[in-house]
């Protein structure tokens, strides 16, 4: 757990693209965007909820969680969550919380899976049921950071499988961090082709566009 001052920091009110949940600055809200420029031309009907910016030292909180055994820090992350989407008026919640799954590799090396953690955390508090059994990592994938966008595909390929019903109903992902989003969509495909009819994002940290991302 993090003291109240460092959440403040650390999570501080922020408009965001609705759909990939980067930050839209002041003058893209006095146009009344609601989507970063990336996302504006090519809208979908997912929503993203992002806690914070995954910079320094939050970076090392999420390791904390990840590799540190600090499990304590999943409730942090989640709460900032809620309090992001109790600034909205109106929000539409997910019929069913799904974390991101990690390999079985990983889930023994770690002993538990911290996207799991924070969909607890969401669904204790929203009322949503949470199932971390219905989307499987089938395979070790490699690390997604250096890769291109066609190798991070190629990497996601038949990467996850759906084991129970998800038909017609709306999926909340849930994960720690955000960064090119190809897992979530990976995620997200395999779920559609069964049948889930809408889909929302659940992110602790955002990574923020860089400089030669301009």
């Amino acid at each position: 757990m993090v003291c109240q001052t460092c959440e403040i920091i650390a999570f501080p009110p922020a408009a965001r693209c609705q759909q990939c949940g980067l930050r839209i600055g002041p003058r893209l809200q006095a146009f009344g965007w609601t989507r970063c420029r990336h996302c504006r031309f090519s809208p979908n009907d997912t929503r993203t909820w992002v806690g914070g910016d995954y910079v320094a030292p939050m970076d090392q909180w999420v390791i904390a969680l990840k590799f540190g055994g600090k499990e304590g820090l999943a409730k942090t992350f989640g709460q900032a969550l809620l309090n992001t989407v109790r600034r909205e008026e109106h929000v539409t919640l997910p019929d069913l919380f799904i974390p991101m799954p990690v390999s079985k590799k990983r889930l023994q090396e770690r002993g538990y899976n911290q996207a799991l953690l924070i969909a607890r955390h969401l669904s204790r508090h929203l009322n949503v049921r949470c199932d971390a059994d219905c989307l499987v990592k089938t395979r070790e994938t490699q690390k997604q950071s250096g890769l291109s966008a066609q190798q991070r595909q190629h990497n996601l390929s038949d990467a996850f499988t759906v084991v129970k019903n998800v038909e017609n109903l709306h999926i909340g992902l849930v994960d720690d961090v955000l960064t090119t989003g190809a897992t979530l969509a990976a995620a997200r495909s395999v779920l559609a082709q069964q049948g889930a009819s809408r889909f929302s994002q659940w992110i602790a940290f955002r990574t923020p566009e860089r400089p030669e991302d301009d």
